[in-house]
């Protein structure tokens, strides 16, 4: 050929790629284990001359992350009454508690979720970020902020890559007062 080649792949696990222009291949595998996988490079040239081979890639866990925090997954962080126009903040402290690096980031549809989504906001240290194994901790801020005489109600949700808890939620409640 001239030089010029496409490389495809069949069989690696979720988060390597092939460069097709290249054959390397990169990326963070998201599972561990043994896979079959089957390289094909192609001459780009017009001929169709193609070639594949066959490995065998055994990916072994190199430590997992786990996710913890203060409220835990699950509670609800009451702000209380707080006066209307005036804002009230909690903190969430969150921590890497397995054996790798914790990612966490926002899921698609945001953070803060549900009718009164509005009221809440995180006010410090917003996803996305990450803790590295042995890591100090992250003190995500969430504040309130009522604009009338009512109880407010919403969600916080996280994704994270700790295998047991990869969506993180928590109830979020906040009561307006007069002051």
């Amino acid at each position: 050929g001239d030089g010029l080649y496409l490389f495809t792949q069949s069989g690696l696990p979720g988060g390597l790629a092939i460069n097709s222009s290249t054959g390397l291949i990169s990326g963070s595998p998201n599972a561990t284990g043994t896979f079959n996988v089957t390289i094909t490079v192609t001459d780009n040239n017009g001929s169709g001359n193609s070639a594949n081979r066959n490995y065998s890639l055994t990916i072994n866990a190199t430590g997992i992350a786990g996710y913890s925090s203060n409220p835990s997954p699950g509670s609800t962080i009451d702000f209380g009454t707080v006066n209307i126009g005036a804002s009230f903040s909690q903190n969430l402290i969150v921590s890497e508690s397995g054996s790798a690096t914790l990612n966490v980031t926002q899921p698609g549809g945001g953070m803060i979720q549900g009718a009164d989504a509005s009221k809440f906001s995180i006010t410090s240290n917003s996803p996305p970020f990450s803790i590295a194994n042995g890591g100090g901790n992250v003190i995500v801020r969430i504040t309130c902020t009522p604009d009338a005489s009512d109880d407010y109600d919403a969600f916080l949700q996280f994704n994270t890559n700790d295998a047991d808890n990869p969506t993180v939620v928590y109830s979020l409640f906040c009561s307006g007062v007069i002051d």
